[in-house]
């Protein structure tokens, strides 16, 4: 990965890798939603998946790639059939990341992040 990273990119597919920096910057919660009935194509039984992660202000905003994010947001832009809320420690996340649950950060990204997210906070 270049330097040059996407908001996109973290909010759908590798957001838990913003909301990991965001954590480490700012101290805030980091929340896990998780659907616990996702049904892949073909697939027998239900899986649980990743749907969006965030941090949590310790007032209660909630932030993503996006900056605010809202309950409503939330509701329109991330479908889950059976929702799983979940907060994490900096370490836990950092250990689904390491033992290959959720994906880690390819080469130079968690520098090029931490410059997203430090700009984003300044503005």
């Amino acid at each position: 990965m270049t330097s040059n990273v996407k908001k996109e990119d973290y909010l759908f597919g590798r957001c838990h890798l913003f909301a990991l920096i965001c954590s480490k910057i700012t101290g805030y919660d980091i929340q896990l939603l998780w659907d616990v009935d996702y049904w892949h194509d073909g697939a027998e039984h239900p899986s649980t998946v990743l749907v969006h992660a965030y941090v949590v202000s310790p007032d209660g905003v909630m932030l993503d790639a996006d900056g605010l994010l809202t309950v409503e947001r939330l509701q329109a832009d991330y479908e889950v059939n059976e929702p799983l809320t979940e907060s994490v420690s900096v370490a836990e996340l950092e250990k689904m990341i390491s033992t290959n649950l959720l994906e880690e950060f390819e080469t130079g990204e968690q520098e090029s992040l931490a410059i997203m997210v430090n700009s984003s906070l300044t503005l």
